[in-house]
């Protein structure tokens, strides 16, 4: 691991360097730990070889060491001391470093920790003000102290085996340009550690593997094949305890877990010697652990193994990163790609690999570095090419049509009628949350059929289609999925109309397989959603680009009817991003609590929903992580077995979580456990479509993973068809009658009911087999699998439902989750009223504030053409691509203003052919020709002229 950690005064850092950076974990007289200076800026200071404390304590109080002067212009109290860098080895290396006492191992660590620094050094940043300049410089040196630490915290008086190194960075750079001292920036090089972190590693596997031994990686790190994971968890202690720590307190946050090292670690030993440590740790091993280990250092690792290419990780890296997002920063790319090879790659290959690549697209966007592909840019200008050559080209879908007006509203009506009387190919109505698009929508297709023309319905998930349309009246409504692969239904909207609702859940390319189909079967295309709400899972919010560069001009409808009074004021203020506005309205209405204590929190949560489904109101709990909403469900579940409500002996079921993979994920053997299950969606050779099997093996130094059936029969699952299976872990599952539960994927009954993701259901009773018996009357497998406990949902789960009344959880532990659109649908969900519950307003508003808009490839290629055009460097291809982007748009206008003048003039002629018969034809022979080939095509295209 790499930490980056702040000390923000001198005092801190000098007590830092006393005990801890000059200090082991073990200490006898004459055992410190010495320093040594490193950097280009510690040079230029005149410092080099071990540092001495004075030299240490001048630097942090900002003093040169030899002139006794300040070293930057600016001498503030509130002045930060500096940045410590702690570079972690994995514990195998640790363990074999203390049983060898190789030194080419320790060589490999420091060798690896320098080369580090020095990369990063390069980055080191100054900030320029100078004749009214305001941004950052890049100066190329700092000045760092080395300490090289070889045991962990002590757990119980002893420290376990870690090799460790803390570089502590001055706050201090030269910068060349101005010739002058200035405090570094370290912003973008805090921003940037998880690629520092990956090129560590992969520069110290690759050298452990070029001295003999092999690479096993282990999600995001990795071990030395051959150290045997119980040996590692004997000198895994300091782990232990935190994770106990985490468990006992329920923390399951990564960076709030680190912080627990702060405040439960021991006060460092006194009095034990290294020989000692060796006696003690040595005493914990097994013979044959012993033997392990003396073999593995004498004869290296396995050599069987395969090894990835710099290629095939860069294709890993952008395969999965772009699967859910238009672009990637490019040191994530970078940071993705060395993971997936360590012990093969070092970070100059794949650099040297990223610019080989003839698809890559770079972009520079308010200062940071991000690809793309030509692929994902082209995904995007089909949707909108497609978009704009419909404008203007078909008939009216009912122009005749006369609106109830007592039935729709003002904003309702205008939208009707741009559906009814648009000659678009593509219609786009853009609704909030809550203001009747279903409605509408009803009114809308009613006037299409009757002119008769036919209109399919669909939506993004089950639940809103099978679920919501369908119970809204609109019987065919299915999923967008089973349109782009059903060919049979595709042949059935043949010359009618496909209309999405929930569109802004479109991806490009579902939205591109949409269009696909449209022109095939002639097929008009309505588009119903709002582009506040939650976006696709998939890269590219498909919906907000054809608003953004197709130039499509939706019918808005902004009035909110769900809601009333100031509730509905709330949620209007949200959805247009006042999200302070309507937050302080919620919490002036005493909407929201803060409760510090988790527990008392939820209880106070779970005493509310029950009353209020007590009263017979429908009611729904939002939480924007599955953690949080497992903790309130708990919580629920308790407060309705004490109510009586939850009845009779309880049932243990399991169900599966999908991992949710990527495609490139699912094709790495790193993402992989035992014990996981996989749920096939296609047949594959051997493997049935919905059979699910075990995984019983992993072999990732040979990227193989073993399968085992209920049958007890084996078979290696196929990485290469990735598309067709999905990972699954397994849970136990608590029900009893009265529970509530929620399909987690589709399936069906025993009694051939379906039943679509996103459901919920009430417990009646269970079978003498252990079938669960639904209220409805419906049938459960018991090993259906594919259920979870239906009380609290992800806002994502949420859209496009409606209860009386919503509960929302969102303390600390979602913030990382929240967002905007998070909190919008969250809130929008209610018709009477809303609870929010947190642990802290503040936090919760500045955590609620972030849009979560993912800003699209063209957009972002447009903006960092227009940073380009001021200076910067541009490629051969970026060129190309900005000409021809150009050009397409200049054409498209041309055709715009082309196709309307020939209408203008088409008609002009109608008008005079209908109205003002030619007394001599052979006189004006080519008007008359011109007229009657005017008049036959816009009787072919059923248009009528309008003068």
């Amino acid at each position: 691991m790499l930490c980056i950690t702040q000390k923000k005064s001198a005092a801190e850092a000098k007590s830092y360097f006393e005990q801890e950076l000059s200090q082991g974990d073990y200490y006898t007289e004459g055992q410190e730990v010495v320093g040594m200076w490193g950097g280009e800026a510690a040079k230029m200071l005149g410092l080099s070889g071990q540092v001495l404390q004075q030299d240490f304590d001048a630097l942090v109080d900002n003093i040169h060491p030899d002139s006794g002067e300040s070293i930057t212009a600016h001498q503030r109290s509130d002045r930060t001391a500096g940045y410590d860098c702690t570079f972690n080895a994995p514990k195998s290396l640790s363990v074999l470093y203390e049983h060898s006492k190789d030194d080419n191992l320790l060589s490999a660590f420091r060798e690896s920790v320098h080369e580090t620094m020095q990369e990063i050094e390069q980055k080191m940043e100054a900030r320029v003000r100078k004749d009214g300049a305001d941004h950052n410089r890049e100066t190329g040196n700092l000045a760092y102290a080395e300490f090289i630490h070889h045991t962990a915290r002590p757990v119980d008086g002893i420290p376990d085996p870690h090799l460790h190194a803390h570089c502590f960075v001055m706050n201090a750079t030269f910068d060349g340009e101005e010739q002058q001292w200035k405090a570094g920036q370290f912003q973008n090089i805090k921003a940037e550690s998880p690629y520092y972190e990956a090129a560590f590693h992969a520069r110290l596997s690759q050298k452990i593997h070029d001295l003999g031994y092999g690479i096993e990686t282990k999600g995001k790190f990795w071990d030395i094949a051959g150290v045997d994971q119980d040996i590692i968890d004997k000198y895994s202690h300091r782990t232990a305890q935190i994770e106990q720590v985490a468990q006992d307190n329920n923390i399951t946050n990564a960076k709030t877990k680190s912080e627990l090292a702060a405040t439960t670690r021991e006060s460092k030993s006194k009095g034990l010697t290294r020989d000692d440590l060796v006696e003690i740790w040595d005493a914990r091993l097994t013979d044959d652990e012993h033997f392990s280990l003396s073999h593995l250092i004498n004869s290296g690792g396995d050599s069987d193994e395969v090894r990835i290419t710099p290629d095939k990780a860069v294709d890993f890296s952008i395969n999965h990163l772009l699967e859910r997002q238009s672009a990637a920063k490019l040191s994530t790319v970078k940071e993705q790609a060395l993971r997936a090879g360590y012990g093969a790659i070092h970070p100059d290959d794949v650099k040297q690999a990223l610019a080989a690549r003839g698809d890559v697209v770079h972009l520079v966007v308010k200062g940071k570095n991000s690809i793309t592909t030509k692929e994902v840019l082209n995904e995007e200008q089909h949707i909108i090419d497609f978009t704009k050559d419909g404008y203007a080209m078909c008939p009216k879908l009912n122009d005749n049509h006369q609106i109830k007006a007592d039935f729709l509203s003002a904003e309702q009506q205008n939208a009707v009628q741009h559906i009814l009387t648009s000659r678009d190919q593509v219609i786009a109505i853009q609704g909030k949350a809550g203001v009747g698009k279903t409605t509408l929508m009803k009114e809308a297709i009613g006037a299409i059929t009757t002119s008769g023309t036919k209109v399919f319905t669909f939506a993004p998930s089950a639940d809103a289609s099978r679920g919501v349309l369908r119970e809204e009246g609109f019987a065919n409504a299915d999923t967008v999925a089973k349109l782009l692969i059903d060919q049979e239904m595709q042949s059935q909207i043949k010359d009618s109309v496909i209309w999405v609702d929930e569109a802004g859940l479109l991806s490009c390319k579902d939205m591109g397989g949409i269009f696909d189909i449209a022109k095939a079967q002639n097929a008009r295309v309505i588009l119903s959603g709002d582009i506040a709400q939650h976006s696709s899972v998939q890269r590219g919010d498909a919906f907000s680009i054809l608003q953004d560069h197709a130039n499509l001009q939706p019918a808005n409808i902004d009035t909110i009817r769900r809601q009333k009074g100031e509730y509905r004021e709330a949620v209007t203020a949200i959805s247009e991003g006042k999200i302070e506005q309507g937050f302080n309205i919620f919490d002036r209405l005493g909407k929201i609590q803060q409760i510090d204590n988790e527990q008392d929190r939820y209880k106070t949560l779970a005493t509310d929903y029950v009353a209020v489904i007590d009263k017979g109101k429908t009611a729904l709990i939002v939480s924007p992580t599955h953690k949080e909403a497992e903790k309130v469900t708990n919580e629920v579940r308790s407060q309705l077995q004490e109510a009586g409500k939850l009845k009779g002996e309880a049932q243990q079921y399991t169900g599966y979580k999908n991992l949710q993979l990527t495609e490139a994920q699912k094709t790495d053997t790193r993402f992989y456990e035992v014990g996981q299950c996989v749920k096939f969606s296609q047949n594959a050779t051997g493997i049935k479509r919905g059979e699910r099997l075990q995984i019983v093996a992993v072999d990732r130094q040979k990227n193989t993973v073993m399968l085992e059936n209920n049958k007890g029969e084996q078979r290696q699952l196929p990485l290469e068809h990735s598309n067709r299976f999905n990972i699954y872990t397994a849970k136990s599952i608590e029900l009893q009658k009265g529970d509530r539960i929620r399909i987690s994927e589709g399936g069906s009954t025993l009694d051939k009911h379906r039943l679509n993701t996103g459901s919920l259901y009430n417990i009646k009773d269970f079978d003498r087999h252990g079938n669960i018996k639904l209220t409805n009357g419906w049938l459960l497998g018991k090993d259906s699998g594919n259920i979870t406990h239906g009380y609290v949902t992800t806002s994502h789960s949420s859209q496009g439902k409606t209860v009386d009344e919503v509960f929302i959880a969102q303390s600390a532990d979602s913030f990382p989750a929240s967002n905007a659109k998070q909190f919008y649908v969250s809130a929008s969900r209610g018709k009477q009223d809303i609870h929010i519950y947190t642990d802290d307003k503040v936090e919760l508003l500045k955590n609620v504030e972030e849009s979560g808009q993912r800003m699209s490839a063209t957009q972002m290629l447009k903006e960092s053409q227009g940073l380009k055009s001021q200076g910067l460097d541009r490629s051969e291809e970026e060129q190309k691509l900005t000409n021809r982007s150009k050009f397409i748009d200049l054409y498209k206008k041309f055709t715009v203003i082309r196709d309307y003048m020939t209408k203008v003039k088409d008609r002009v002629a109608q008008h005079i052919y209908n109205h003002h018969p030619l007394q001599n034809h052979n006189q004006h022979d080519k008007t008359a020709k011109w007229a009657d080939r005017i008049k036959s095509q816009h009787r072919a295209n059923n248009l009528e002229p309008e003068i």
